[in-house]
């Protein structure tokens, strides 16, 4: 019995037990991703950031009501009563106990009368009056935030209404907000798609910020068009940042509730498959078209070819169904296909959700699209 003793009390047989268990662990981290994790917390490696697409909320209250892995919430600078000895804090707070475990992108707005360069009353973006006042703020909100939100946005939106169309200003911001990030990620405030060519300056990388952010403003038509020039630029320009989208709407296309549904889905899958990596949505769109929830387990969007040009097909590999889901439209008018899957396996509906029926295997792709969604 007392060798048994000695042989379990020998220091060489503890360190070897603890080499097995330290082995041990490192396999199950390997295996389970949990390496990624701790390796890359606060990058955009990390797994809990690699959720496809979020919600912009306007009504925070709202966020328990929703499984989104991904929170937007906008402030405005002015809510925060900067330039005062100390900030008022209470609004940050909440969005952070709001949204639970979820990532979180704060969108920071620079609308403040006082303290830009504003017409007073002037509802626009602008540059501050004192630059190193906001980037006194930004160091304070990143300290007062710890790691409790990785990813902030500079600036609602790029336009031509927006910073005096001088975008010196919000460059040199951005640049000086790089330099005391850490390990934070910077968003460039939303380009519109639709003439992102008059933005070309802040397609170059080394700019200041991780992400390039992009607004799916216009149709579904126009989108596609921007979105496949806008990533040509990116590749020619030998920018490799990962590029995200959102889809916001004015009341009157909200009120519009079938074209929204058509639009909001056509938009998602043409920016899915030119590698937009994720999409914020408005909470009034999340609200209105069901069907989006169908891309917050997608791993993997293919364009595919159903026999004619005429139409828009792309097949969404999701973990939460074992077969494929299918979306198909086209914008020139019914054009019939021939389905070369058994459809006993699908559900066939159009975008705004109404039932579609068969004919043997042929089906009509119109304007208002068709989803296949496995039973």
């Amino acid at each position: 019995m007392g060798g048994i003793k000695r042989f379990f009390g020998s220091r060489v047989v503890i360190l070897f037990l603890a080499i097995i268990v330290l082995e041990i662990m490192a396999v199950f981290l390997i295996q389970t991703g949990g390496f990624n994790f701790i390796i890359n917390k606060n990058s955009l490696k990390n797994p809990k950031f690699k959720e496809i697409s979020g919600t912009i909320y306007s009504d925070l209250s709202q966020i328990k009501n929703s499984d989104t892995s991904w929170v937007e919430a906008k402030i405005d600078w002015q809510e925060l009563e900067p330039g005062l000895d100390k900030y008022d804090w209470s609004v940050i707070d909440n969005i952070i106990q709001k949204s639970g475990n979820r990532a979180i992108l704060l969108t920071i707005k620079i609308k403040h009368d006082r303290l830009t360069l504003c017409v007073e009353g002037e509802k626009k973006e602008c540059p501050p009056r004192n630059e190193q006042e906001f980037i006194n703020f930004i160091s304070s909100l990143f300290e007062h935030t710890q790691k409790k939100i990785v990813f902030f946005q500079i600036g609602d939106q790029l336009d031509k209404n927006n910073w005096q169309e001088d975008w010196k200003n919000y460059l040199s911001l951005v640049k000086k907000i790089a330099e005391i990030r850490n390990d934070r990620i910077i968003i460039s405030s939303q380009i519109p798609l639709s003439n992102w060519q008059d933005y070309n300056k802040f397609l170059v990388s080394e700019i200041g910020f991780q992400v390039i952010k992009i607004k799916a403003d216009k149709n579904s038509v126009e989108v596609e068009e921007n979105i496949v020039k806008l990533k040509k630029a990116l590749k020619e320009k030998a920018n490799s940042l990962p590029v995200w989208g959102s889809l916001e709407h004015s009341e009157v296309i909200l009120a519009q509730t079938d074209n929204l549904k058509i639009e909001a889905l056509k938009k998602s899958l043409l920016l899915f498959s030119n590698e937009v990596e994720k999409i914020f949505y408005q909470q009034e769109v999340i609200t209105k078209v069901d069907n989006l929830s169908l891309f917050g387990k997608m791993t993997r969007v293919n364009i595919i070819n159903f026999g004619d040009e005429k139409i828009e097909a792309y097949e969404i590999v999701s973990k939460n169904y074992s077969k494929p889901i299918y979306f198909l439209w086209s914008d020139t008018g019914g054009v019939s296909v021939t389905l070369n899957i058994d459809p006993a396996y699908y559900n066939f509906y159009d975008f705004t959700g109404g039932k579609v029926e068969l004919s043997g295997k042929k089906i009509t792709a119109d304007n208002k699209g068709l989803l296949m969604l496995p039973i």
